[in-house]
């Protein structure tokens, strides 16, 4: 999807296809947005982590590029990258 894969380069500071990503696989059930409807994605997870302070840009960027060498975070939630 263009709107999230250009949501995501601002969020992480680079150009998200560049990190040579189709998709990205979430392992939790997806959910709509209350408020706008919008269907839940990746954007929203990478949106809560650095707005509340869960996970860096640095740390979600080396994640994407080299998933083995850092360890899996434990889960958390996420709110609309929309609403907030």
């Amino acid at each position: 999807n263009p709107a999230e894969h250009g949501r995501l380069s601002e969020l992480l500071g680079t150009d998200f296809k560049n990190l040579g990503f189709n998709g990205v696989w979430m392992n939790k059930p997806k959910w709509s947005c209350t408020s706008c409807g919008k269907e839940a994605g990746f954007e929203d997870f990478v949106a809560t982590a650095l707005a509340d302070g869960i996970h860096t840009q640095q740390f979600l960027l080396e994640v994407l590029r080299r998933p083995k060498l850092v360890e899996t975070p434990p889960a958390h939630y996420s709110s609309c990258a929309n609403c907030g």
